[in-house]
């Protein structure tokens, strides 16, 4: 019998104030570049997560083991606070990716906690990922291939690179178990488990 999965990752939450500046980022979006926008895929604000680990495809006969241990090991890590501050893309410029804002405190907390989450899934058959762990909010993807000469610092001075906002302090007071599900209008998340930290 085939064993049933579904898609799976861990997550910090983000606050609402963060929800409100991805909403104002999708209503500026109309004023940048006309190739940005239509090139862009924004993630809805009620959507927005900093991603953990993604797990992929996991097994559901494990999905309880795994939040038992999970909710065990993360009980003993200290709640703390991340600020979210400034714009980047992955890979680079030339060639963006990926749109997000970024981490400018905080982020060695997330990294542990990162580290703790691995530990934990390891057992598990998840391996470690091999790049270094950068903490980021992603905000967008880009759907299309823009012209190998294209860079967003090109754009206009609204682009994305020099859009700018108020510097936000997210609290992280636990951590989310997630199931994705595909749809044709995008990926939907749902909660499986919360894991709360050590106040």
């Amino acid at each position: 019998m085939q064993t049933q999965t579904i898609r799976t990752f861990l997550a910090v939450e983000v606050s609402d104030e963060v929800r409100e500046i991805l909403s104002k980022l999708g209503r500026d979006f109309n004023g940048f570049s006309p190739g940005l926008s239509r090139a862009v895929r924004l993630v809805q604000p009620k959507n927005a997560h900093l991603t953990l680990k993604f797990l992929g495809d996991t097994p559901q006969e494990k999905i309880q083991v795994i939040a038992q241990d999970l909710r065990n090991r993360l009980a003993t890590f200290p709640t703390f606070s991340y600020t979210i501050q400034g714009t980047g893309v992955f890979p680079n410029p030339k060639r963006p990716r990926i749109l997000w804002l970024g981490i400018s405190s905080g982020g060695k907390s997330l990294q542990n906690l990162h580290q703790q989450v691995e530990r934990t899934l390891q057992p598990f058959g998840f391996e470690p990922e091999n790049r270094t762990f950068k903490p980021h909010l992603t905000v967008g993807r880009i759907k299309l291939q823009k012209s190998k000469k294209g860079k967003i610092n090109d754009l206009n001075p609204g682009s994305f690179l020099t859009w700018s906002f108020d510097k936000i302090i997210v609290p992280v007071n636990r951590v989310i178990f997630f199931k994705s599900k595909l749809k044709p209008e995008g990926a939907q998340y749902y909660q499986l488990h919360a894991f709360d930290l050590k106040l």
